[in-house]
């Protein structure tokens, strides 16, 4: 059940969405609107919306942004929310992998490295052949 937070919260997301939704309308590739729109997208459970946004953003930054890593991060993980809600093809899965290990070459020592190279480890075993068109796994 929702609480008054997770209701408020989701109020202001939209709101941002729609000024966010106006600059991204003038120009398509500014870096603060689709990071924070890819932020709210992320926040509100929107995961292809929030990696279309990351991946908007990825080329504009520069490596030794923490943004850079942030992006890389916020893309892995909703690719890996997709695999479990929805399914990911075989590329879609290359990239969630892409984009966890460049999270792990750049932040080694984060707090979540070791759970995210365990996943990463874990999901490359169980992952069926490019046959397999949407492979979807809790």
């Amino acid at each position: 059940m929702s609480t008054w937070t997770d209701v408020n919260s989701k109020k202001k997301y939209d709101e941002a969405e729609v000024v966010l939704d106006k600059v991204l309308k003038a120009d398509s590739l500014h870096i603060g609107a689709n990071w924070y729109s890819g932020i709210g997208s992320y926040q509100n459970a929107k995961d292809r919306k929030a990696i279309m946004h990351f991946e908007r953003v990825l080329p504009l930054l520069e490596e030794t942004a923490g943004q850079y890593f942030g992006a890389n991060w916020y893309i892995g993980k909703s690719y890996s929310n997709l695999l479990k809600l929805e399914g990911l093809t075989y590329t879609e899965t290359d990239r969630m992998f892409e984009c966890f290990e460049e999270y792990l070459r750049l932040q080694p020592n984060a707090e979540d490295s070791k759970q995210i190279r365990e996943y990463i480890d874990r999901k490359k075993k169980r992952r069926p052949g490019t046959n397999v068109k949407l492979w979807r796994d809790m």
